[in-house]
């Protein structure tokens, strides 16, 4: 199924249920990002899965509706797993279990503090152990993430930028 919209502000659409890693733009000098999970539900919009902060700065899990299609924030997307045989719910179940507010074990040495990019990494190394996603090799990702995002902040910052491009991920694939 290929989503027919008027007004997108992402190229390609998402299909249906792809599990895709999202940058929501916050700057461009120095490039800095919200990071998601995002899946695309039906024709319309889909759910974003994040850790988010609160009014007194913790971070809590959200899992909220969105529209990745028209939102006018996301500047780079790329396309990590496909739910196959599993559901949102499974999806779900899987990501609210995951502490915020914590550093992964496997992250202390390399992250001074818990972020959104912290949780999404978690959440793919989680997702990639129950059979979600292949991606052996989170590091990867999160670099080719960057890349992206910084061609879309490259492009934001010379005032050229138009749309996100959703890309399919080098990194992670669906199993």
């Amino acid at each position: 199924m290929v989503l027919k919209r008027q007004f997108t502000m992402i190229e390609p659409l998402p299909i249906p249920p792809d599990i895709i890693v999202a940058l929501h733009f916050i700057s461009a000098t120095p490039p800095l990002f919200h990071w998601m999970l995002y899946v695309q539900s039906n024709v319309e919009d889909g759910f974003k899965f994040h850790a988010t902060q609160t009014n007194n700065r913790n971070f809590v899990y959200e899992k909220a509706s969105f529209t990745l299609c028209s939102s006018r924030r996301i500047s780079a997307a790329a396309v990590v797993g496909r739910l196959n045989t599993h559901t949102l719910c499974d999806l779900h179940n899987i990501l609210k279990r995951i502490p915020v507010n914590i550093i992964p074990h496997v992250d202390i040495a390399r992250e001074p503090q818990f972020s959104c990019r912290v949780w999404v990494r978690e959440a793919v190394r989680r997702l990639h152990a129950e059979g979600f996603l292949d991606c052996p090799d989170v590091d990867a990702l999160e670099q080719e993430m960057w890349h992206y995002g910084r061609i879309s902040a490259s492009e934001i910052r010379r005032g050229v930028f138009t749309k996100a491009t959703l890309y399919t991920a080098l990194s992670a694939r669906a199993t």
